[in-house]
């Protein structure tokens, strides 16, 4: 019995490790600082937030279509645009944040 305890334990563990954690995204989101020029002036207090209100995720005309194209296209295209740093992992993270949040996307 423990042997098939520890079997389960170890199948599921790539699946767990690998799930995104929308509250990590969150503290991504609202706390990871980048520099960007903004009207004319560098500035190195640059969030998500700073560009993005909420009005922007729930806007009519939003960009976004699917979960995927949310994480790779505008997630990822803003961490590579905006030299962000995020891991793969963060990005994951701050996909999940904002599709539990505004996007309410079925993960694929």
């Amino acid at each position: 019995m423990k042997i098939n305890t520890l079997f389960a334990a170890l199948l599921l563990t790539p699946a767990v490790a690998m799930s995104a954690d929308a509250d990590n995204g969150k503290e991504l989101y609202d706390e990871t600082y980048f520099e960007r020029e903004i009207n004319g002036e560098m500035r190195d207090d640059v969030t998500c937030a700073t560009c993005h209100e909420p009005a922007f995720y729930t806007r009519s005309d939003r960009m976004a279509s699917s979960y995927k194209n949310l994480e790779q296209a505008w997630v990822q295209g803003c961490n590579d645009k905006m030299n962000v740093g995020w891991f793969p992992e963060e990005v994951a993270d701050v996909t999940a944040y904002l599709n539990k949040t505004y996007y309410k996307f079925p993960k694929e």
